[in-house]
């Protein structure tokens, strides 16, 4: 803010203990909860207002080639591809007259990239509930993070 003098903002607005994430979280985004093969991730916080998040320290290898994570329209999935010919597959949860619908066709990862898949419609939640769910081909040579964005007014 041009001409505006730093120390007449309320004390703390600056500080990073004002806000509850910080911009070096490294592998936040990856917190398994895994039952057999399927592994749960746990959304990582964009931070608000100029702390930046570190996007490249919150990607790690996935607990599983199964991700599922809570979907509320705020998280955006992050893969890395560390080899040729990976995969990412968002699977849809939603049924007609309970038949299962035909999933997205496969999107192919080029090596070296950084893909980012979603904001996730509710439309694609497993069914009972408000989790997404994402095959990988592997769950070697890849890195993936789960980003969630904050409301600010």
């Amino acid at each position: 803010m041009a001409g505006s003098d730093i120390g007449v903002l309320p004390p703390g607005f600056f500080s990073p203990a004002a806000f509850p994430f910080t911009a070096h979280r490294p592998l936040g985004a990856l917190l398994p909860v895994s039952s057999g093969s399927v592994a749960a991730l746990v959304p990582v916080q964009f931070v608000p207002d100029g702390y930046g998040l570190d996007i490249t320290a919150a990607l790690a290898p996935p607990p599983g080639s199964v991700l599922q994570f809570a979907n509320t329209g705020r998280e955006i999935l992050y893969v890395a591809a560390g080899a040729v010919s990976q995969t990412v597959q968002v699977d849809i949860g939603l049924t007609v007259l309970g038949q299962s619908v035909a999933n997205f066709p496969a999107v192919t990862l080029i090596n070296g990239h950084v893909v980012a898949f979603g904001p996730f419609h509710s439309l694609l939640n497993l069914p009972g509930g408000n989790t997404v769910q994402v095959t990988l081909s592997t769950s070697v040579n890849i890195l993936a993070a789960v980003l969630q964005s904050v409301a600010v007014l």
